[in-house]
C-alpha cells in the first residue's frame, strides 16, 4: 500500500505531574487511515514545569498557562506556537488570586464525562477570553455554598483593573443552585448562572457598568441549550456537551431593538443603543430604526441625553471603519461616569499589574509594558 507522507506537526501533552512537553511529529496516510510516522523516535521538549492551570487557544494557537512558586505571587504565562513548529513566551501576568491548593485543571484540552458528573464543587473554575481588539480578560469564581448570593470577578488585564460582581439570587423553590458558567461572545464575556441571570459584560469598554447587560428571569434564557452542560472552546461558539453540537453565538439585532423597545431602565437602554451601534455596526436600516426609537422614548431617559450618545457612538463606528485603533483613541461615549446602582448586583473595582508583552525584533527579546 502507498504511503503519502503529510505535513510535520506538533503535539502538545500536559501531564498530571504539572509539566508540558511539546513533541514534534511527522504523519502519514496509509489509504484511510492517518499514523505517526516513527512513533518510537519522537523529539521531545519540556516547555512547562510546575503548572498548576492550562488552557488551550485553538484558534490562535497559543497555550496559557498558571505556575505557582513558593514566596512569590502565582503568574499568568501564555506561549505562543507558530506553523514552523517554533514557539515563543510572549506574555507574563502577576495575578491576585492563589491557587498553591488546587488540583491540575486543564481547559480546553481534554473532556471527562467523570468529572462532568461530579457533585462537589469545583474550588475554583478559571477561564481566559481573548479578542481581535486586544482584550484580555480572566474569570474566576471560587465556590460557594450561599444559596443567597453569588461572587465572580473578571479582570480586565489589558486594562490594568478587576471587577468583582456580587449578585442577590432569587429564590427558587429548589434549592439546588448550579454552578457559574463563563462564556466567550466576542466583544462580551457572558456569565451565565442558568435559572437565575445572564450577565454581559462588554471587555472593549468595561469601565462604565451601564455598558454591560444584566438580564434575569424570561430574558437570561439560552435556548435551546442544555444550559448546565456548555461551554466555549472558541470565540463565539458554544459547545453542548450533552448532545456534542457546537453553536455559532452572534448578537441578533432584531432581539436588541425588542429589548431596547421593552426596556424601561436606563442601563438596558443604554447598554442595548452601545451593542447596537458599536458592536453590531451602524447601517442605514438600523439607524432609521433607532431614530424611531428616540422619537417617542429620548424624553423618557433621565440619566443620560440618548440623542447625544447615539451621535457619538454612531461616528466612533463610522471612524474606526476608516482608520485602524481610532477606537483606543475616540470618544465612544458621552457618559464620564455612572453613579447609579443595578438593582440585585453590587461592583468592587480595584487595580492590577498590567502584563508584561515579551516582543521578538530581530532575534532580540524586548520587554514592555
Amino acid at each position: 500500500m502507498e504511503k503519502k507522507s503529510l505535513s510535520d506537526s506538533c503535539l502538545l501533552l500536559i501531564s498530571e505531574d504539572k509539566y508540558a512537553e511539546k513533541l514534534d511529529i511527522r504523519t502519514v496516510r496509509e489509504g484511510d487511515r492517518v499514523t505517526i510516522e516513527n512513533s518510537n523516535w519522537l523529539l521531545k521538549e519540556r516547555i512547562v514545569d510546575d503548572l498548576i492551570w492550562s488552557q488551550w487557544d485553538m484558534v490562535e494557537q497559543r497555550l496559557f498557562y498558571i505556575v505557582t512558586k513558593e514566596e512569590e505571587r502565582d503568574t499568568l504565562h501564555c506561549i505562543q506556537f507558530y506553523p514552523d513548529k517554533d514557539s515563543k513566551l510572549i506574555l507574563e501576568a502577576p495575578l491576585e488570586i492563589s491557587m498553591a491548593d488546587i488540583r491540575l485543571r486543564s481547559v480546553n484540552l481534554n473532556y471527562s464525562y467523570y468529572q462532568d458528573q461530579e457533585t462537589i464543587p469545583k474550588p475554583l473554575d478559571l477561564h481566559i477570553f481573548t479578542s481581535d481588539t486586544g482584550s484580555l480578560c480572566l474569570c474566576y469564581c471560587l465556590a460557594d455554598t450561599n444559596s443567597k448570593e453569588v461572587s465572580y470577578s473578571v479582570a480586565f488585564l489589558h486594562k490594568g483593573y478587576s471587577k468583582t460582581y456580587i449578585v442577590t439570587l432569587e429564590e427558587r423553590n429548589s434549592p439546588q443552585i448550579k454552578e457559574l458558567v463563563f462564556l466567550d461572545l466576542g466583544s462580551y464575556v457572558a456569565v451565565y448562572l442558568p435559572g437565575q441571570f445572564l450577565h454581559l459584560l462588554d471587555t472593549q469598554h468595561p469601565s462604565l457598568i451601564c455598558h454591560s447587560f444584566f438580564l434575569s428571569g424570561e430574558d437570561a434564557k439560552i435556548n435551546p441549550l442544555n444550559a448546565d452542560t456548555v461551554f466555549s472552546p472558541a470565540k463565539s461558539s458554544i459547545l453542548d456537551r450533552r448532545t456534542g453540537k457546537i453553536f455559532t453565538v452572534e448578537m441578533s439585532p432584531e432581539a436588541l431593538l425588542q429589548f431596547l423597545w421593552k426596556s424601561k431602565s436606563d442601563n438596558d437602554q443604554l447598554a442595548a443603543l452601545h451593542c447596537l451601534l458599536l458592536h453590531v455596526g451602524s447601517t442605514e436600516e438600523l439607524e432609521d430604526q433607532i431614530i424611531q426609537w428616540l422619537s417617542e422614548n429620548a424624553s423618557s431617559c433621565f440619566a443620560f441625553d440618548p440623542i447625544q450618545e447615539v451621535i457619538i457612538a454612531s461616528l466612533h463606528w463610522k471612524l474606526c471603519l476608516e482608520s485602524s485603533h481610532l477606537d483606543k483613541l475616540l470618544l465612544y461615549t458621552s457618559l464620564p461616569n455612572w453613579k447609579k446602582d443595578i438593582p440585585g448586583i453590587l461592583c468592587e473595582m480595584y487595580f492590577i499589574s498590567l502584563p508584561s508583552l515579551k516582543v521578538s525584533l530581530h532575534n532580540k527579546n524586548i520587554v514592555t509594558m
